[in-house]
């Protein structure tokens, strides 16, 4: 039972993004069926069958509530909630977090894309993204020497292509002719680190980047990731999310339900390292889920750790 302090943080709601989300509600478990997989989006309009032996838990996103469906039947999804035919549902313990999600870097990957890969997939050198309101920090273990410049080049937001397809472009990939911010950042060495720092382009936030980072000598392509620079309001709320998500674990410590949704929500925002150890806690928890799992190799690719998220056995 959630405390009355609590359930008072919690009903300030976290809304984030549009003020009408396209995606209604959020897979936090899926049992029994196979088409339903951890961390799914489900939007309006669209209709799930589910089999007989099946128990899945949504969050309504608009409405910060929790359902356990369970049973055989058609779940109808609307802005105004889901409708039910055949379906039990059982109302659950609430978070009270209402947010917007647009879903859109949500794709599946599936485990033939990963693995039918003849030779070692390429990998980025820049093994840490960290993202805050002044810009991002690159950095990898240093090596021999001092570290190189490197070509920051900030692109309007693209979709991140899946393993298969970037193994055979993303090496050989030039720098764009056109791009809306580029600058050259000098290394420095940092606690056995090398560390590039750059500033987000001067432009309004809300935004959404995809980011190509370049060697000037060689014009090699050292990383290809996608980054969102979130409002000052938009902060504000990650942070009251975060602190929700902590209390939420504690209240119940051997669900992976509060990381997957903290997962979900870091990556659409861009801050795809914290979604990743989101991941990692939510599989400890649960290992071998397959949404959770897919999410993980998701994230993988986006930071350009192809050889990780190969790894992974994702259905």
């Amino acid at each position: 039972m959630f405390s009355r302090t609590l359930i008072a943080l919690l009903l300030a709601g976290v809304a984030l993004a549009q003020p009408a989300p396209k995606k209604v509600a959020m897979v936090l478990k899926a049992e029994g069926s196979p088409e339903v997989l951890t961390g799914q989006m489900w939007s309006d309009g669209q209709s799930i069958d589910l089999p007989a032996g099946s128990r899945v838990t949504v969050l309504l996103l608009n409405k910060g509530e929790r359902l356990e469906l369970s049973g055989k039947g058609k779940v109808q999804v609307s802005t105004r909630g889901l409708s039910l035919k055949g379906v039990q549902s059982k109302s659950l313990a609430s978070t009270q977090v209402r947010l917007a999600l647009n879903g859109e870097n949500q794709r599946q990957i599936g485990g033939m894309t990963l693995r039918r890969v003849a030779s070692k997939p390429w990998d980025s050198s820049l093994d840490r993204v960290e993202v805050t309101p002044e810009g991002l920090t690159l950095s990898r273990p240093a090596g021999k020497g001092a570290p190189p410049s490197l070509e920051f080049v900030y692109l309007d937001h693209e979709t991140m292509p899946t393993l298969l397809s970037n193994f055979e472009t993303v090496a050989e990939s030039g720098r764009p002719a056109k791009s809306v911010f580029a600058t050259q950042v000098s290394g420095h060495e940092v606690g056995g680190r090398w560390q590039w720092q750059a500033p987000w382009p001067l432009e309004d936030t809300p935004k959404a980047y995809s980011l190509r980072v370049f060697d000037p000598s060689s014009q090699k392509l050292s990383l290809w990731t996608r980054l969102y620079h979130a409002s000052a309001q938009e902060e504000t709320e990650l942070a009251a999310a975060r602190k929700q998500v902590a209390q939420w674990s504690q209240l119940e410590p051997k669900s992976p339900q509060p990381w997957v949704y903290l997962a979900n929500l870091l990556e659409e925002k861009g801050f795809l390292e914290e979604a990743l150890a989101a991941t990692d806690s939510a599989l400890s928890l649960r290992p071998g889920d397959p949404g959770v799992l897919n999410t993980k190799a998701r994230l993988l690719l986006d930071l350009g750790r192809y050889s990780q998220a190969s790894q992974l056995k994702v259905r």
